[in-house]
């Protein structure tokens, strides 16, 4: 069994939910970065749909996740692609 897998079998269901959390936050802001530093960040719709599909916008959201400021944009940016695409599900 992994380290990993060993110490959360030892925590609470709570801590585990944090622990998890904070896991996806530093994955979420490892991305973020990375796609930022190659100035992809927001050079398409298709890089949105990228985030959006790896981190659910209501994610974005519950954390309040600010990655020096790039957090709160590219949340911004999540929330109208997720409205567009839910105009277009609706509309078809």
């Amino acid at each position: 069994m992994s380290t990993l897998k060993k110490l959360m079998a030892e925590q609470s269901p709570e801590s585990q939910e944090r622990i998890w959390a904070k896991i996806e936050k530093m994955r979420l802001i490892f991305l973020l970065k990375f796609l930022n530093n190659r100035n992809l960040l927001f050079q398409s719709k298709k890089t949105l749909s990228l985030v959006y599909c790896l981190f659910r916008a209501d994610f974005f959201e519950k954390q309040k996740i600010n990655c020096f400021g790039i957090g709160d944009e590219v949340a911004k940016g999540i929330r109208v692609l997720k409205q567009e695409e839910d105009k277009k599900f609706f509309l078809n």
